[in-house]
């Protein structure tokens, strides 16, 4: 689906909390749209012209950067480094475990290189694509992904949206698959998925870092059926879990959708730590390639 952004630098502070110019966002929805929609009234009113914006518009469907980092009988420091800002906590109790702290210090981390660039997660699942026919599909968290033999050339119609291609070798389903998850319009808000041979991997998008929780696992109250993966009857689109549960793999993504998060860079050391295809680079991430125009509310 296409996507419009808008940057406004506003002179008086905006009201998106409790607190009147507080930094933490705890409105969501409908009412944040509302006083975002005030911002830019009063921007547009304001005599003094000096209230800056930048518009970007892409017709592609737009997705966020990801990478993903698995531990497997891990011992000792476990690492991993973002943009070259090294994170490091000390392996415990569990692979499992120590994923959950790793994506917790880097959520933590105020180097602005990675504060508000990335956020990090170990909810994780993962859905193994086995030849799948058309007409296959899976449910993740509410919305329903169908496989298809022919995908319409526009790719943001609403004809295409939330199916992928099954045609292929089952690594090539799974690329798909995962095309289709980060590119749909209401799913792609709660999860991203990176594809490993014939298996996609999901990650819980999740807003945090530097300890302020700006965007929580989605509830029914946000009209999200919690986290619950449902796959067809058959057996081509095999979920190892029922649910996004805690994992030993960490999943790092951008905090926005767009290509320019594709530029963040992740490594990895300690015992037992991989990087997902072994990637030194945020990948996947789409949308926001025409350019911007800059000028005066």
């Amino acid at each position: 689906m296409p996507v419009s952004a808008l940057q406004l630098r506003h002179r008086k502070p905006a009201d998106y909390g409790v607190t009147p110019g507080g930094t933490t966002f705890n409105r969501s929805g409908a009412e944040l749209m509302r006083r975002f929609a005030n911002v830019l009234r009063a921007a547009m009113s304001d005599a003094n012209f000096d209230n800056e914006y930048v518009f970007q518009y892409d017709s592609a469907d737009p997705a966020v950067a990801n990478a993903g980092v698995g531990i497997s009988s891990g011992s000792g420091s476990v690492q991993i480094t973002i943009n070259g800002v090294a994170t490091a906590v000390t392996w415990a109790t569990s692979d499992t475990n120590s994923a959950g702290l790793l994506a917790a210090a880097l959520n933590a981390s105020t180097d602005a290189l990675v504060k508000g660039l990335i956020t990090a997660n170990n909810l994780t699942a993962t859905i193994t694509c086995s030849s799948v026919a058309a007409g296959d599909y899976v449910d993740v968290c509410g919305t329903r992904l169908t496989a298809v033999a022919v995908v319409p050339a526009a790719i943001y119609s609403n004809s295409a949206i939330n199916t992928f291609l099954q045609t292929g070798t089952n690594a090539q389903t799974a690329a798909a698959l995962a095309v289709a998850i980060n590119a749909s319009p209401g799913l792609s808000r709660y999860v991203y998925a990176i594809d490993v041979s014939n298996v996609v991997r999901l990650f819980a998008r999740q807003f945090v870092f530097s300890g302020t929780v700006t965007f929580a696992w989605p509830s029914s109250a946000q009209g999200v059926p919690g986290n619950s993966l449902i796959p067809s009857s058959t057996a081509h689109l095999a979920c190892n879990v029922s649910a996004l549960a805690a994992g030993a793999f960490v999943g790092v993504c951008a905090t926005t959708e767009g290509v320019q998060g594709n530029q963040a860079t992740i490594a990895v050391s300690g015992t037992g730590l991989t990087v997902l295809n072994a990637e030194a680079r945020l990948k996947r991430g789409t949308g926001l390639t025409t350019g911007a125009m800059i000028g005066d509310a």
